[in-house]
Parts: structure tokens; sequence; C-alpha cells
């Protein structure tokens, strides 16, 4: 970038190197005062509180659909009848076709979570 219109990469790093110098500060002196520290806003943290909270309710939200999902899948396979929750209503599959799509939702959800725990 030639120019920097609104300032807004100008402030990002003055407050990466007064971060870099508080830190360097603390390392030299030995004192671990949080209070001092410049990048910690107390204005802002109930705010912060308030967007981490969303944040949690969205991620626990789509694990509890998920979990749906597949405990409907479960069932769809046992039994035949697949009953899948959306926003514009609920999809009900019977017969074979019902176990053919549960076993899938099932094979991907198990696929999933090889490729996440496989790794650790």
């Amino acid at each position: 970038m030639l120019f920097d219109v609104g300032g807004y990469y100008n402030i990002q790093i003055r407050k990466w190197l007064d971060g870099v110098q508080w830190s360097l500060h603390q390392k030299l002196t030995g004192s671990h005062d949080e209070s001092t520290n410049p990048l910690v806003l107390a204005a802002n943290k109930p705010a912060a509180y308030i967007f981490n909270g969303c944040l949690l309710f969205i991620v626990v939200m789509f694990a509890l659909y998920f979990l749906i999902t597949f405990i409907c899948a479960a069932v769809g396979l046992l039994t035949g009848h697949l009953y899948l929750w959306g926003r514009g209503g609920t999809l009900v599959v019977h017969g074979i076709l019902a176990r053919i799509v549960s076993a899938l939702i099932l094979m991907f959800g198990a696929f999933l979570a090889w490729r996440i725990w496989g790794k650790a």
C-alpha cells in the first residue's frame, strides 16, 4: 500500500509496537503487572464478553444441530424412516432410500471425526 488513507494500519502497527515494548519491559524488569498493559482496555471487556458469549452460543447450536442430525440418521438406518429438520421444514424419507441416506450421513460424520481426532 502506498497510502494509509484512514490511518487504520498506522494505528494497528502502533498498537503492536506498544505491545512489544510493554512485553520487553515486563521481561527486563521481572514484573507481571497486567494493569499497566496498554493492550487491555477495561472499557471493552463487557463487549468482549458479550461477543464471546454469542460465538459460544452459535457453536453450541451448530453442535446440537449436528448431534440431532446424527441421532436421526442412526434411527433412520435402523427403522427406515429418516426425519431431517431444517429451516424450510422437516424432510421425511421412507424405505430403502432413508437407509441409504442415513448410512451416508453417518459415514460422513465418521469421516469428519476421523479427520479431526485422527490427527491428534
